[in-house]
């Protein structure tokens, strides 16, 4: 009899074992199980939606307005003359299939020389600004179509780019000399989104 109770609880323990590692019966939404799981169900959902939605640097197919800041300074040796020249330039930017290319919006400048006065004369208009890009995750190697060529940087997200340049160079023998930093910034717009001129 004993033995006999021994080879039952073996069978039954056998059994419960083998339930145990069997699929978990489905639990009807109406159940608290039930209702768990649909909100679980709920919540994996919403991580895939937002992992997909995940921002991006790409910059590729987005509008951004572009404010270009330009220090010139100019000196001149042969009269010991100087002048210190500030630009604003406005323009709507676009990256498209490898180009980039920035409609004029406004220039506007102060312009300081020996005299001791400064001045605001109104710049001049400037064709729009084309170019090609190579984006490498943060950086974007940008050639203007003009020849120079310069380095900016992407925000995580893509919503801001910026890049500085600092060039110097020599006319006259080196009488006349010239230094300048451009600063470029950029912020994400959508194509309907104005960049108003410097100073509206």
């Amino acid at each position: 009899m004993r033995k006999i109770r021994q080879i039952v609880c073996l069978v039954a323990a056998s059994l419960v074992a083998q339930s145990a590692f069997a699929d978990p019966p489905q639990e009807s939404p109406q159940t608290p199980f039930g209702q768990l799981q649909l909100q679980l169900d709920a919540l994996e959902a919403r991580t895939q939606a937002l992992e997909d939605s995940e921002p991006t640097a790409d910059v590729e197919g987005r509008t951004y307005c572009s404010v270009l800041r330009i220090d010139i300074m100019r000196g001149r040796s042969f009269n010991a003359t100087e002048e210190l020249q500030t630009n604003i330039v406005r323009r709507k930017a676009v990256f498209s299939g490898g180009s980039f290319s920035g409609a004029y919006q406004s220039n506007v400048l102060n312009n300081q020389t020996d005299d001791g006065i400064v001045e605001h004369p109104p710049g001049t208009i400037i064709d729009p600004l084309l170019a090609t890009y190579v984006q490498t995750g943060s950086k974007l190697d940008v050639t203007f179509a003009a020849g120079p060529t310069a380095t900016w940087y992407v925000s995580k997200d893509g919503s801001l780019i910026h890049g500085k340049k600092i060039e110097h160079s020599t006319f006259a023998g080196g009488q006349v000399t010239i230094g300048s930093v451009r600063s470029w910034t950029l912020i994400e717009t959508n194509s309907l989104d104005t960049c108003d001129a410097e100073g509206q």
